[in-house]
């Protein structure tokens, strides 16, 4: 009885656990220190959950502005936003912060298992596992892509164990299912997954590239799966127009995907375009001086995820993904885990000390809403007393940003937009919001939206304006934003 205890404790304080707990560490610690509560889209998310849980059906038209009020709407991300408002329900944006940070840690757990199944080696699997969790830094939030992300994680892992013979394929479809109901990222598994599948069709040798052509029992399994997960995809409250949104948001929607800032290129000039640059040397450089030789599907994952890594920001978290886990390989300069040589008892001290240091460090709710305020997009937290008791007397235009922060807190005040960008691009209310903000025509759209007041930041330039054009007059102002509202108020022109 005293070896079987003895056994289990070595097993769960054994050292690659301890790497797991360590890294939960590191993934709270990047969280505690940066903003990362302060996002833009966390708000509607919670007010459509809320909706659907009060009322048992998913909101299918816009409800919160007054620009596309009654429009149809689809809310393609209904079933991430579930968990999202429970955790707030439970302890308010505490919980939010701490669904984010497991969120971020399950993913980052299975780049780290990927990256050891990759290579046999858990230390040059975390040492790889930090460069991704910087490079993930991009989507560090409490946003719905993290679901779609952890899924993709979870189908690389199939992928790989079925390439050395482990078939756990049968999960794909229920993932697919799960997938399309969370997030609409379920497009990048289904290339990925399709990009396995025909790199298995070819068989050779070419230099240091290499592909082994799929077993008839193989590729009947595939071509099954496959077929099963796109049957999945229609397994949800839309139909086929929830298969088709991604291809909306990347075809249709172009004014949201050019001002959009995770739909810009990478910039080499900050420290996340450094990072990434000076990972793909790193990766670059050993994997020539090793002459790493490549399995094909492996190559064309790879160059995929740099092309959109380096053509979008947002997919930089994509490219840590798949490049981490492969760079794992090359970082092999540590003697491998052994068993033998495991101390159960001290790993067993470093995760308490690791737990102990979280937990007196979890953030309150007061640093966490002082997040909101000073975070990038400066969400008007200070202003949510004067906001709870404003009830305007006509159309309201409110920094789109905001948007969603206003729908959350102050659902009185119908908004002009916000950042569920589909439905204002389609109506043409975001051309004309960019219209208004880049002053190219600011008072005509004012007056053509009969706009009576303007919530916007302090600095902004469309506040410069307000303040110097005859017929507005300022109504709230606490050094974050301002609210104006026009004097002689005639209605829409």
């Amino acid at each position: 009885m005293i070896l079987h205890l003895r056994d289990w404790f070595s097993r769960i304080f054994s050292y690659p656990v301890m790497l797991f707990v360590a890294l939960a560490g590191a993934v709270f610690l990047f969280g505690a220190f940066r903003n990362t509560i302060a996002d833009t889209d966390i708000w509607w998310h919670l007010r459509n959950a809320e909706y659907l849980l009060h009322t048992g059906s998913l909101p299918r038209h816009d409800m919160f502005s007054f620009t596309v009020t009654g429009q149809p709407w689809m809310n393609n991300e209904w079933l991430s936003e579930l968990p999202f408002w429970f955790a707030w329900r439970w302890m308010g944006v505490r919980g939010i912060f701490l669904i984010t940070v497991v969120l971020m840690q399950a993913i980052m757990s299975g780049v780290l298992y990927l990256g050891w199944l990759r290579t046999g080696d858990i230390k040059a699997s975390f040492s790889a596992c930090i460069l991704a969790l910087l490079m993930a830094a991009v989507s560090y939030g409490p946003r719905t892509l993290l679901f779609g992300w952890l899924f993709f994680v979870f189908e690389l892992i199939l992928l790989h164990k079925f390439h050395n013979g482990t078939d756990h394929l049968w999960m794909l479809p229920p993932l697919f299912c799960v997938w399309v109901n969370a997030h609409g990222s379920w497009i990048i598994g289904m290339v990925y997954l399709l990009i396995f599948i025909a790199c298995g069709f070819v068989a050779g040798s070419w230099g240091w590239i290499e592909s082994t052509r799929w077993s008839t029992r193989q590729a009947r399994k595939l071509a099954t799966v496959t077929v099963l997960s796109l049957l999945a995809l229609l397994i949800n409250p839309f139909g086929w127009r929830l298969v088709t949104f991604p291809f909306d948001m990347a075809f249709v929607e172009k004014v949201n995907t050019v001002i959009n800032q995770e739909w810009q290129n990478i910039s080499f000039h900050d420290l996340r375009g450094r990072v990434v640059f000076l990972t793909l040397v790193l990766f670059g450089v050993a994997s020539l001086a090793r002459k790493r030789r490549w399995i094909l599907y492996d190559l064309v994952f790879l160059l995929l995820a740099i092309y959109s890594g380096m053509a979008y920001l947002r997919f930089v978290f994509l490219l840590g993904l798949i490049l981490c886990p492969m760079l794992a390989k090359e970082l092999t300069l540590f003697p491998l885990y052994t068993r033998k040589r495991d101390k159960p008892m001290l790993n067993a001290v470093v995760m308490a000390c690791l737990l102990l240091f979280c937990i007196l460090h979890f953030p309150s709710e007061a640093k966490l809403q002082s997040d909101v305020a000073e975070g990038p997009e400066g969400l008007p937290a200070r202003a949510l007393p004067f906001l709870r008791s404003f009830h305007p007397r006509g159309p309201v235009l409110a920094d789109v940003n905001w948007g969603g922060y206003l729908i959350w807190n102050a659902p009185q005040i119908p908004v002009f937009a916000d950042t569920r960008g589909d439905i204002f691009d389609h109506c043409g209310v975001l051309a004309d919001y960019m219209a208004i903000i880049n002053i190219r025509s600011p008072l005509e759209m004012l007056n053509k939206y009969g706009i009576r007041y303007v919530f916007f930041p302090i600095d902004a330039p469309l506040t410069y304006l307000l303040r110097v054009t005859p017929g507005w007059k300022v109504d709230y102002e606490n050094g974050q934003s301002v609210l104006f509202e026009r004097i002689t108020y005639k209605g829409a022109s």
